[in-house]
């Protein structure tokens, strides 16, 4: 099959989350360091701050750029190797190994792009600060008047995100969509190159342009014109077809020429296929529809718009903006989620375009929740005393002040169920508390809805969590958990199967832990290769596929598995220890409406808790 630039948008997409990620990050620092502070000495105690704010930003350099180069890496290899089994597959040849060093002399170069955005990122946060302190210098200012000065500052910096990164054409982006760019841009060349070698090792040097409805001024000379992927084919060219018939075709340019004048900018979607006397045609448009182009450069904005609205929510400082942010943040990801008629079969969801694989006939009214011995409870300190007297739990937290009855009842019906399902699985402590003594420093609490904490070894040799532990920010308010959580439902952190019960959710999730811990945390090391082996001998390969395409078809079956499972996006490296337990609750909750790389983990995990299941 012909050549398809335009695949360079899912291949890219790890590597632009991992931004995205940093970004995120370096606003909460700005966030944190920019916290109000009352009284005459404040713009000298705010300026003290400045060390710990470098400190901070460069943390988040150093991970990134750590975490950057093996996406940037795995990105081109991936790009080099679809290039080449096209080619081979337009030849109906065997296939052969790639030669990757060209596929390294692309990666080198498009990571010395992005890399140099790094040095950026830490100059505009200083910069984002001292506006931020510049707004609130008015000595008329009250405290208050100078937080909502700082604020407003702070807020319009997150608006427009880390800016100032200028391309060679003199355009100016912000840090995203710099390296969304630069990536998707060598992406597209790396396919490109890899497809016109091959030919070019096999002895062809043509190859057609396709024609594509719509083209812009660049590409419209090369509409069906045919290229030599050496240039040393020129002029009129003639060569005789099967059935003897001479074919003349004239020679418009070379590749080089081509990609100088415009050929395959960024957002290009012509195609091309090795040119030969018995194929002369240009390949059909992989786009056919005249509002193509248009419905994705809107999808873009939208795109934009979101992440506009994603950092924003990530500097709100007080509990109203937090929940005026979010509101705001859910609303703009349903309505890109609404408007993607478009979108491939794996069904990304809005908030990072990253898949969870619901299947599309789910009920919109949530099942009647069944009866439980806490229907009655009149206060969660009568929720934890049904959990001792009932399963021998030690209970905390549940006396806290505002704790809500409803929150405390679901926590309840979450573990009774999951009990009586699951007996023999060894848990100790149940709870509510302030969790961030269990985060890393740089980790946001309301990012984190629960966990599981504290792995012990039995006597016998078994082990067990010590403890589950429903955040206090989330068990005394409601409307926060409910709005938290249909941020995480909408961007595809979680399923679709939990958006009716955050609470219950949140609590099988932390159960599918401790289950994992119960088996030794074995399952996390046999995850990947689990889904491997269950995939591969349903699926052999298709007639003319090549191995790399068969691999991408599973990472699209993969990525049915939501957002939570993986460190850098549905494409990106499984996240074990969260793929198991969001799995594991997908399944008890949903059934068979749950995906199926969901109910493999979900086996998976139960065999190896298991006497003997596990190593």
């Amino acid at each position: 099959m012909p050549l398809k630039p335009t695949f360079g948008d899912q291949l890219a997409r790890p590597v632009v989350a991992r931004y995205e990620a940093a970004e995120q990050s370096v606003l909460k620092w700005l966030a944190r360091i920019l916290a109000p502070i009352p009284g005459a000495y404040w713009l000298v105690k705010m300026l003290a701050r400045l060390l710990r704010l470098r400190r901070g930003i460069a943390k988040v350099i150093e991970s990134l750029t750590r975490d950057a180069r093996p996406l940037v890496d795995d990105a081109v290899s991936q790009a080099w190797e679809y290039g080449h089994a096209n080619a081979l597959t337009d030849l109906h040849i065997d296939a052969r190994d790639a030669d990757s060093g060209r596929a390294r002399d692309i990666a080198d170069d498009v990571y010395a792009r992005v890399a140099a955005t790094h040095p950026r990122i830490a100059r505009w946060a200083e910069e984002a600060f001292r506006r931020a302190v510049d707004a609130a210098r008015d000595p008329a200012f009250t405290d208050a008047e100078r937080a909502a000065a700082i604020q407003r500052s702070l807020s319009g910096d997150a608006a427009r995100g880390v800016t100032g990164y200028v391309s060679a054409s003199g355009r100016h982006y912000s840090l995203t969509s710099y390296v969304e760019t630069a990536i998707r841009a060598s992406v597209t060349y790396a396919e490109v190159e890899a497809y016109t070698q091959t030919l070019a090792a096999q002895g062809h040097d043509l190859v057609v342009v396709s024609d594509v409805p719509q083209a812009c001024v660049l590409c419209t000379p090369f509409e069906g014109r045919v290229l030599s992927i050496t240039g040393q084919t020129r002029g009129t060219y003639t060569a005789t077809n099967r059935v003897g018939q001479e074919v003349a075709v004239r020679v418009f340019a070379s590749i080089a020429d081509s990609r100088r004048d415009g050929l395959w900018h960024h957002g290009c979607r012509h195609v091309v296929s090795v040119w030969t006397p018995d194929s002369p045609l240009p390949p059909a448009d992989s786009v056919p529809d005249r509002e193509g182009y248009r419905d994705s450069q809107r999808r873009r904005a939208r795109e934009r718009r979101v992440r506009a609205q994603e950092r924003v929510a990530a500097v709100a400082p007080s509990t109203t903006a937090q929940r005026t942010a979010r509101r705001e943040l859910v609303a703009a990801t349903a309505r890109r989620h609404d408007s993607d008629s478009d979108r491939s079969q794996l069904s990304f969801m809005a908030g990072g375009d990253r898949g969870s694989g619901q299947p599309p006939d789910q009920p919109k009214q949530p099942a009647p929740i069944p009866p439980s011995p806490f229907d009655a409870a009149t206060s969660p300190q009568e929720v934890a005393d049904i959990l001792s007297s009932r399963y021998g739990l030690n209970t905390v937290g549940f006396d806290l002040p505002g704790v809500d009855l409803e929150a405390a009842r679901e926590y309840g019906r979450a573990l009774h169920d999951m009990l009586a399902k699951y007996p023999d699985i060894d848990l100790r402590t149940v709870g509510i508390r302030d969790i961030t003594e269990f985060l890393a420093p740089d980790d946001d609490p309301a990012d984190v809805y629960a966990v599981t904490k504290g792995a012990r070894r039995r006597s016998d040799g078994h082990e067990y969590a010590k403890a589950i532990w429903l955040n206090v920010i989330y068990a005394t308010d409601a409307e926060r958990m409910r709005e938290a959580w249909a941020g995480s439902i909408a961007s595809g952190k979680h399923p679709k199967v939990f958006a009716a019960r955050p609470y219950y959710a949140a609590i099988v999730h932390e159960f599918g832990h401790a289950i994992e811990h119960a088996g030794k945390r074995h399952a996390r090391e046999v995850a990947e290769q689990t889904l491997v082996d269950y995939w591969h001998p349903r699926n052999p390969l298709e007639p003319g596929e090549r191995d790399a395409q068969r691999m991408l078809r599973y990472l699209q079956w993969r990525a049915r598995l939501s957002l939570y499972s993986f460190e850098d996006g549905p494409f990106g490296k499984l996240n074990p220890a969260e793929a198991l337990a969001n799995a594991f609750a997908e399944v008890e909750i949903g059934g068979d409406r749950a995906s199926e790389p969901a109910k493999v983990l979900h086996q998976l995990l139960l065999r190896m808790s298991t006497p003997g299941g596990g190593r």
